[in-house]
Protein backbone atom coordinates (compact mmCIF):
# COMPACT_ATOMS: atom_id res chain seq x y z
CA UNK A 1 0.00 0.00 0.00
CA UNK A 2 1.04 3.61 -0.21
CA UNK A 3 2.81 3.58 3.13
CA UNK A 4 3.28 0.02 4.31
CA UNK A 5 5.67 -2.80 3.50
CA UNK A 6 5.13 -4.08 0.00
CA UNK A 7 8.29 -5.93 -0.80
CA UNK A 8 11.34 -7.72 0.44
CA UNK A 9 14.15 -5.66 1.90
CA UNK A 10 17.89 -6.23 2.17
CA UNK A 11 19.63 -4.98 5.29
CA UNK A 12 23.02 -3.36 4.64
CA UNK A 13 25.69 -3.08 7.28
CA UNK A 14 28.99 -1.63 6.16
CA UNK A 15 31.26 -2.27 9.06
CA UNK A 16 31.54 -3.39 12.65
CA UNK A 17 31.47 0.16 14.06
CA UNK A 18 27.98 0.93 12.79
CA UNK A 19 26.39 -1.63 15.13
CA UNK A 20 26.01 1.24 17.62
CA UNK A 21 23.77 3.26 15.27
CA UNK A 22 20.05 2.72 14.64
CA UNK A 23 18.96 1.43 11.26
CA UNK A 24 17.87 4.18 8.87
CA UNK A 25 15.53 3.27 6.00
CA UNK A 26 16.36 4.82 2.67
CA UNK A 27 13.58 6.78 1.01
CA UNK A 28 13.37 9.73 -1.33
CA UNK A 29 14.96 12.75 0.32
CA UNK A 30 16.36 12.66 3.82
CA UNK A 31 16.37 9.42 5.81
CA UNK A 32 13.40 9.01 8.16
CA UNK A 33 13.61 8.56 11.90
CA UNK A 34 16.42 9.43 14.29
CA UNK A 35 19.73 10.15 12.67
CA UNK A 36 22.93 8.47 13.82
CA UNK A 37 25.74 10.78 14.95
CA UNK A 38 27.69 9.94 11.80
CA UNK A 39 24.84 10.81 9.42
CA UNK A 40 27.20 12.62 7.07
CA UNK A 41 29.36 9.54 6.53
CA UNK A 42 27.53 7.10 4.20
CA UNK A 43 29.89 4.30 5.24
CA UNK A 44 28.59 4.52 8.80
CA UNK A 45 24.88 4.36 7.98
CA UNK A 46 23.02 1.08 8.05
CA UNK A 47 20.09 1.07 5.67
CA UNK A 48 17.30 -0.95 4.21
CA UNK A 49 17.08 -1.30 0.47
CA UNK A 50 14.09 -2.70 -1.37
CA UNK A 51 15.22 -5.71 -3.36
CA UNK A 52 12.00 -6.63 -5.14
CA UNK A 53 8.24 -6.55 -4.80
CA UNK A 54 6.25 -9.78 -4.69
CA UNK A 55 3.40 -7.93 -6.44
CA UNK A 56 5.01 -5.63 -9.02
CA UNK A 57 1.70 -5.01 -10.82
CA UNK A 58 0.52 -2.96 -7.84
CA UNK A 59 2.98 -0.22 -8.84
CA UNK A 60 0.48 0.71 -11.56
CA UNK A 61 -2.18 1.69 -9.02
CA UNK A 62 -2.64 4.47 -6.50
CA UNK A 63 -3.17 2.65 -3.22
CA UNK A 64 -4.37 3.73 0.21
CA UNK A 65 -2.04 4.24 3.15
CA UNK A 66 -2.06 2.36 6.44
CA UNK A 67 -1.33 4.59 9.43
CA UNK A 68 -0.52 3.26 12.91
CA UNK A 69 -2.45 5.22 15.55
CA UNK A 70 -2.59 4.96 19.33
CA UNK A 71 -6.05 5.22 20.85
CA UNK A 72 -6.72 5.67 24.58
CA UNK A 73 -9.47 3.37 25.84
CA UNK A 74 -12.07 4.59 28.34
CA UNK A 75 -9.91 3.31 31.23
CA UNK A 76 -6.64 4.69 29.82
CA UNK A 77 -5.21 1.56 28.19
CA UNK A 78 -3.22 2.29 25.02
CA UNK A 79 -4.66 0.52 21.96
CA UNK A 80 -2.47 0.19 18.88
CA UNK A 81 -4.73 0.48 15.84
CA UNK A 82 -4.21 0.81 12.10
CA UNK A 83 -6.21 3.27 10.00
CA UNK A 84 -6.19 2.67 6.25
CA UNK A 85 -7.09 5.86 4.40
CA UNK A 86 -8.06 6.35 0.76
CA UNK A 87 -5.34 7.55 -1.60
CA UNK A 88 -5.39 11.28 -2.35
CA UNK A 89 -7.53 11.98 -5.44
CA UNK A 90 -5.65 12.14 -8.72
CA UNK A 91 -2.36 11.18 -7.11
CA UNK A 92 0.04 9.77 -9.69
CA UNK A 93 1.78 6.58 -8.63
CA UNK A 94 5.51 7.16 -8.53
CA UNK A 95 6.32 3.51 -7.88
CA UNK A 96 7.57 4.41 -4.40
CA UNK A 97 6.19 2.32 -1.56
CA UNK A 98 6.49 5.21 0.92
CA UNK A 99 4.80 8.62 0.84
CA UNK A 100 6.59 11.56 2.41
CA UNK A 101 3.40 12.52 4.25
CA UNK A 102 0.14 10.72 4.84
CA UNK A 103 -2.85 13.02 4.87
CA UNK A 104 -5.84 11.88 6.86
CA UNK A 105 -8.83 13.28 4.95
CA UNK A 106 -10.25 16.42 6.54
CA UNK A 107 -13.88 15.42 5.95
CA UNK A 108 -15.59 12.43 7.58
CA UNK A 109 -15.55 9.28 5.45
CA UNK A 110 -17.47 6.04 5.62
CA UNK A 111 -15.51 3.57 7.75
CA UNK A 112 -15.36 -0.19 8.19
CA UNK A 113 -14.06 -1.56 11.48
CA UNK A 114 -12.17 -4.71 10.48
CA UNK A 115 -11.86 -7.00 13.52
CA UNK A 116 -9.12 -9.62 13.57
CA UNK A 117 -9.89 -13.16 14.63
CA UNK A 118 -8.26 -15.17 17.31
CA UNK A 119 -8.76 -13.58 19.75
CA UNK A 120 -5.08 -14.31 20.38
CA UNK A 121 -3.94 -12.83 17.09
CA UNK A 122 -3.23 -9.29 15.95
CA UNK A 123 -3.34 -6.83 13.11
CA UNK A 124 -0.02 -5.64 11.71
CA UNK A 125 1.29 -2.90 9.45
CA UNK A 126 1.31 -4.69 6.10
CA UNK A 127 -0.30 -4.87 2.69
CA UNK A 128 -3.90 -6.03 3.13
CA UNK A 129 -6.05 -6.83 0.07
CA UNK A 130 -9.24 -6.19 2.08
CA UNK A 131 -8.01 -2.80 3.32
CA UNK A 132 -6.95 -1.83 -0.20
CA UNK A 133 -10.24 -2.99 -1.72
CA UNK A 134 -12.13 -0.72 0.68
CA UNK A 135 -9.76 2.26 0.86
CA UNK A 136 -9.44 2.59 -2.92
CA UNK A 137 -13.22 2.95 -2.97
CA UNK A 138 -13.17 5.86 -0.52
CA UNK A 139 -13.81 3.86 2.65
CA UNK A 140 -11.51 4.12 5.67
CA UNK A 141 -10.63 0.91 7.49
CA UNK A 142 -9.95 0.78 11.23
CA UNK A 143 -8.18 -2.27 12.67
CA UNK A 144 -8.07 -2.49 16.47
CA UNK A 145 -5.60 -4.53 18.50
CA UNK A 146 -7.95 -4.92 21.46
CA UNK A 147 -6.96 -6.34 24.86
CA UNK A 148 -6.10 -10.01 24.46
CA UNK A 149 -4.33 -9.42 21.13
CA UNK A 150 -0.80 -10.76 20.79
CA UNK A 151 2.30 -8.72 20.07
CA UNK A 152 2.06 -6.23 22.95
CA UNK A 153 3.46 -8.44 25.70
CA UNK A 154 1.93 -10.89 28.13
CA UNK A 155 0.42 -8.15 30.33
CA UNK A 156 -1.67 -6.80 27.45
CA UNK A 157 -2.73 -10.26 26.37
CA UNK A 158 -3.72 -11.21 29.94
CA UNK A 159 -5.85 -8.07 30.22
CA UNK A 160 -8.25 -9.74 27.83
CA UNK A 161 -8.26 -13.00 29.77
CA UNK A 162 -9.60 -11.71 33.08
CA UNK A 163 -13.00 -13.35 32.71
CA UNK A 164 -14.47 -10.30 30.99
CA UNK A 165 -12.92 -10.96 27.60
CA UNK A 166 -15.96 -10.27 25.47
CA UNK A 167 -16.73 -7.12 27.44
CA UNK A 168 -13.25 -5.56 27.18
CA UNK A 169 -12.91 -6.60 23.54
CA UNK A 170 -16.19 -4.90 22.64
CA UNK A 171 -15.37 -1.80 24.67
CA UNK A 172 -11.95 -1.45 23.04
CA UNK A 173 -13.48 -1.70 19.56
CA UNK A 174 -16.22 0.79 20.51
CA UNK A 175 -13.66 3.21 22.02
CA UNK A 176 -11.45 3.12 18.92
CA UNK A 177 -14.48 3.66 16.69
CA UNK A 178 -15.67 6.60 18.82
CA UNK A 179 -12.12 8.04 18.69
CA UNK A 180 -12.18 8.02 14.86
CA UNK A 181 -15.60 9.69 14.87
CA UNK A 182 -14.65 12.41 17.38
CA UNK A 183 -11.46 13.16 15.40
CA UNK A 184 -13.68 13.84 12.38
CA UNK A 185 -12.22 10.99 10.34
CA UNK A 186 -15.31 8.77 10.24
CA UNK A 187 -18.92 9.61 9.52
CA UNK A 188 -20.87 8.16 12.44
CA UNK A 189 -23.87 7.46 10.21
CA UNK A 190 -21.72 5.35 7.85
CA UNK A 191 -19.80 2.92 10.07
CA UNK A 192 -19.84 -0.84 9.52
CA UNK A 193 -18.07 -3.75 11.19
CA UNK A 194 -16.75 -6.98 9.67
CA UNK A 195 -14.28 -9.76 10.40
CA UNK A 196 -13.75 -11.69 13.59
Amino acid sequence: CGNCPSGYFLYHRQGHSDLQHPAVPTTKGAPAGPQPPSSLDPKKIRRLEKVFSPQPRLANYSLGSMIPIHVPSRDGEDLLCYLSVPPPPHEPNTGSSVRSSIPIPSTPHPMVVLVHGGPQARDTWMYSPVCQFLSTRGIMVLQVNYRGSTGRGSRFMKLGMDGNFATTLQRDIADATRFAITKGWADEKRVAIMGG
